[in-house]
Parts: C-alpha cells; sequence; structure tokens
C-alpha cells in the first residue's frame, strides 16, 4: 500500500520485530508467534539472511496486542496513524481487497460486519491449531489459511485507528470489488 500499511508490509514489520525482540543477536533457534495457529512452522530470515523458525501457538491475545505494536505511532491532534492528516470521517468506507477476503473464514457478512464482529470471529480462528483449520479449509492455500488470525486483528487496529465506531455495523462495506 502506499503508506506501507497493507498487509504484506505489516507481516514483515510484525516478523522483523518478533527477531529484534526474542533474537536480538541472531542468537535464537526458534521464535513462539502467536499470530500462526498451533502445529505451523515459517521459516523467517533473519538479518543475516538465516532462516528462523517461527512456530506457531494460537494466542489470539498476544496478537491483537502486538498488531496493536506494528502501528507507526502518530503525533500530531487530527492524525490516526504515522502523522498522516486525516478529515474526519463521513459516508460508507469501503474496505477492498484483503479487508474482504477473511471475512467468510471468520462467518461473517461483507455488507452488515462491525469490528467488533471481526476482533470476535478472529478470536475463534486464533484459538483453532493448524490441524483443525486444514480439516475444515484443505482447498485455501497454506499461507493464507496460517495468516488470517494477524489479518484479523490488523484490521481492526487500522480500522480503529482511522476512527472508525468499533460497533457499527454500517459505515464499512468490504468489498472484493468496486
Amino acid at each position: 500500500s502506499y503508506l506501507g500499511l497493507g498487509i504484506d508490509q505489516a507481516r514483515n514489520v510484525k516478523n522483523k520485530i518478533l527477531l529484534q525482540k526474542f533474537c536480538p543477536n541472531n542468537e535464537c533457534k526458534q521464535i513462539d508467534d502467536g499470530c500462526l495457529p498451533l502445529g505451523y512452522e515459517v521459516g523467517v530470515a533473519n538479518s543475516d539472511g538465516v532462516p528462523i523458525p517461527f512456530y506457531g501457538t494460537s494466542n489470539g491475545k498476544f496478537c491483537q496486542t502486538f498488531s496493536a505494536q506494528v502501528l507507526p505511532p502518530s503525533t500530531c491532534s487530527n492524525c490516526s496513524i504515522a502523522d498522516v492528516q486525516q478529515p474526519p470521517l463521513r459516508g460508507k468506507f469501503y474496505a477492498m481487497s484483503g479487508f474482504s477476503f477473511g471475512l467468510k473464514y471468520w462467518g461473517l457478512s461483507p455488507t452488515n460486519s462491525s469490528i467488533a464482529d471481526i476482533e470476535a470471529g478472529t478470536a475463534e480462528w486464533c484459538s483453532q491449531n493448524f490441524d483443525q483449520l486444514w480439516d475444515q479449509y484443505s482447498s485455501t492455500q497454506t499461507s493464507l489459511l496460517t495468516s488470517y488470525c494477524f489479518t484479523g486483528y490488523w484490521e481492526s487496529t487500522l480500522l480503529k485507528a482511522w476512527g472508525f465506531d468499533p460497533t457499527d455495523r454500517s459505515a464499512i462495506v468490504y468489498a472484493e470489488k468496486i
């Protein structure tokens, strides 16, 4: 995304923060990642290019808290994220692309879902281990299947930072295309 707030950029920042926090001198054998499902492992390159195993722990609370740490801070009064000026919200917001893909996996409607609904669906998703997810969604790419815990919490973090009411079901329309 233009502001570097897309899910791929956010995931890269998340991984970098985890590596810095739990593997500060590139001297670790593994990192537990609450945003990945229990039973799933992926290699993430450290600053030396050496892959470090990230082990899923299915810890939704960790993932929700951690997603807020990925968000760049803002210091100005009428800015939402990373000191970018934002006018007051009005009308409907059309959330496209990655914002809409996870809804079906969280059991949500694209026309009637609030941020609180996304967080509840994400919490349920994050509580499952990899085998449970695979049994239900074996036709889904593994990289997507294992990313929806972080994706859901990242989306809710962004939408709240932009000033959306977490309980409003009518302000956001989730659209795969416009």
